[in-house]
């Protein structure tokens, strides 16, 4: 009986630890889409080569991840009250991270707006690289360079981000 509530009690800790900071406000988006390349990378290779679309709203951000077929990968809605699966692909809470941290990399760099306000987050700089970590605990460090974002996330996946015009 003790094993059990033990079991319950390390997988409620587990689970905890791997939840998403919440947010506090979208801010406007002053265009109606942005299209993204997407690699993950693998020492010193692509690994996988994606597209990824995000659809801003007033009341939520839209994120499709294709592969090069076109078949979903991901497919969340953000809102102010935290991430929803939009239609019947499958969760993928790599993509969540991911996409957060683009979001948060891209409002940054808005000049003159608000940017997406996380809560509970702390952000520290070193040599063009934004960490992000919340309660001592590294969510994802961002570089920009040009027109590409690099992000390396919590579960050590290192991904190259490089927006396309529309």
């Amino acid at each position: 009986m003790i094993k059990k509530y033990l079991l319950l009690w390390a997988l409620t800790l587990l689970t905890a630890c791997s939840t998403l900071p919440n947010i506090e406000a979208l801010p406007e988006v002053k265009t109606d889409s942005r299209t993204f390349k997407v690699e993950q990378l693998a020492e010193q290779q692509v690994k996988q080569t994606s597209l990824l679309t995000v659809q801003f709203q007033p009341e939520q951000w839209r994120w499709v991840q294709t592969d090069p077929l076109g078949s979903p990968i991901a497919r969340l809605l953000l809102t102010k009250q935290g991430w929803k699966n939009d239609g019947f692909v499958m969760p993928n809470k790599q993509a969540q991270g991911l996409f957060l941290a683009l979001a948060t990399a891209f409002t940054e760099q808005q000049p003159n707006a608000k940017h997406l306000t996380l809560m509970n987050v702390d952000i520290s700089h070193q040599q063009h690289t934004a960490i992000y970590q919340q309660n001592g605990r590294f969510l994802w460090n961002v570089r920009k360079q040009s027109n590409q974002y690099f992000i390396q996330l919590a579960d050590g996946s290192r991904w190259q981000i490089e927006e396309l015009n529309n």
